[in-house]
């Protein structure tokens, strides 16, 4: 936390993490690079090395593994070894490079879905 001008409540450790933190919030780095470029985001965790690198501004965001991103977006889940959410509202788990493992999906009649990312490939879960 280098940088930190204004930010309160956050927690940082590992080197350079949440180093260029100046204003965001509410905010836990662990491990290397963790949220480095962080500025003005809020509630994101990062656990992993490089986890939520890219990220400056964006807010609420959850990622364990390594090299687990979410550029400037909100609200995302991402789990597992290169990881990368591409738009806000994700659930993001493994990458093309990094699988997760087996999955199953079911089609099921709903009206709510859910955009997840498995192993790189994006799917629309149906919520029940």
């Amino acid at each position: 936390m280098l940088n930190n001008i204004n930010g309160f409540s956050n927690t940082a450790l590992g080197v350079n993490a949440m180093q260029n933190n100046s204003l965001g919030n509410n905010n836990t780095a662990l491990g290397l690079n963790a949220l480095d470029n962080n500025s003005t985001g809020n509630d994101n965790t990062a656990l992993g090395l490089n986890a939520l690198l890219a990220n400056t501004i964006g807010n609420s965001n959850t990622a364990v593994g390594i090299n687990t991103d979410s550029g400037d977006f909100d609200a995302s889940i991402i789990l597992g070894a290169g990881a990368t959410a591409t738009a806000s509202n994700q659930f993001v788990t493994g990458s093309a490079t990094y699988p997760a493992g087996a999955v199953n999906v079911a089609t099921v009649t709903q009206t709510q879905t859910w955009d997840v990312i498995i192993n790189g490939v994006p799917h629309k879960i149906l919520l029940a």
